[in-house]
Order: C-alpha cells, then structure tokens, then sequence
C-alpha cells in the first residue's frame, strides 16, 4: 500500500508542477509578493489534488486583490471562486490575510482546488516557520503513517471543515498516533477536551 501511496504522491506532484510552472501560476503570484507553495506539496505528503500558496505582501490593495483573481481566473479558468479579506474582519480560527480559493479543472477532468493566502512579512513567516518544523520532523516512518491516514480521511465529509490535514501531523508527529482508528480516538478526546 505504502508503494502505490507514494506513486500517487508523485502523480499528483507531477500535475501540481504542470499548473505551477507551465500554466505560470506561481510566476502570476510572484507579481503580487514573495511566493511559498506550502503545504501537503512542500512536504511531499499529498493524496489530493490541492494546493497551498502564501503570498506575502504588506500592503496589498483591494484593486491588487482583483487583478490578481482576474488573472488567476483567466488562465485557470475556475467553476468556483471564492474571496476573503480577513484583514477587514477577523473571522475566529482563521489567520488575518487575504484569501482566494478556486476549484478548476484545468487538468483533464480532475478537480484541483488551491488555496491562496496573503500575508503580512510576520504571518507570512510565523506560516512558513510552522511548515518548515514540520518538515523538520518528517522520517520515512512517520511519513507512511501520515499517507496512509491522510488517504483514508481525504475524501471525509469532514476533512478540511472539522479535520485538518495539521490536525493529522500533529496526532502522528506530537503524539505518536500509527493508524486510522488511533486517529479517530485521539480526534475524539481532543474534542472532549476542547469541550470540557
């Protein structure tokens, strides 16, 4: 299992590059700031089509915010867009940034989803710094261990509203978390706790 996991992985990075390089996507938002493409890419822990992209930029305008969605939607062409400026209103749980999302399928008929968050030089590095321990931790067994949960969770109803893909690095990388069902155990006393 943990082979094909990896060969999807590689899969999945292989589109990923078509639309970062080829379709010039990483290139657009370098226009608008200083570009990491975080997340399950960077850490090389894929299992669905998604990206993650921070941006950052001090003082982004709103005029920026839309020309950088128009030209994003232009090349991506996507059936879903949607736009958050969390700097105006703080929303709980969620970083003060900009946020783009878009769903496309740019590649054959595959739905790609990706992610852009613009940052503040502090968020954009406190962000950056978090992936990069991340990172840090990683060895060939733990990254198994997070391929395989991260494939049985990814096509979740509650994956990415109640189930993070940091919720996951966090059961196996601080507490030692080894399988799906030790992930559900440990999800269900996080949410005890949170609710005592």
């Amino acid at each position: 299992m943990y082979k094909d996991l990896i060969e999807q992985e590689n899969q999945l990075r292989k589109e990923a590059d078509v639309i970062l390089y080829e379709k010039k996507i990483k290139s657009i938002l370098e226009n608008y700031g200083k570009v990491q493409v975080q997340g399950s890419y960077y850490l090389q822990l894929m299992t669905w089509r998604d990206l993650d992209f921070y941006v950052q930029n001090d003082e982004i305008s709103i005029n920026d915010c839309f020309d950088l969605a128009k030209e994003l939607a232009t090349v991506l062409n996507p059936f879903k867009l949607s736009y958050k400026n969390n700097v105006l209103q703080s929303v709980r749980n969620e970083p003060d940034g900009v946020y783009f999302g878009l769903k496309t399928k740019i590649i054959e008929d595959f739905i790609w989803k990706l992610d852009v968050w613009i940052f503040d030089t502090k968020q954009f590095y406190e962000k950056f710094n978090i992936c990069e321990h991340i990172l840090s931790l990683l060895n060939p067994g733990n990254r198994r261990i997070i391929l395989e949960i991260k494939n049985e969770l990814c096509h979740h109803p509650e994956y990415r509203d109640g189930i993070t893909s940091f919720d996951i690095y966090n059961a196996v990388l601080k507490e030692s978390v080894k399988d799906i069902n030790q992930f559900w155990d440990y999800q269900k006393a996080a949410e005890m706790a949170k609710n005592a």
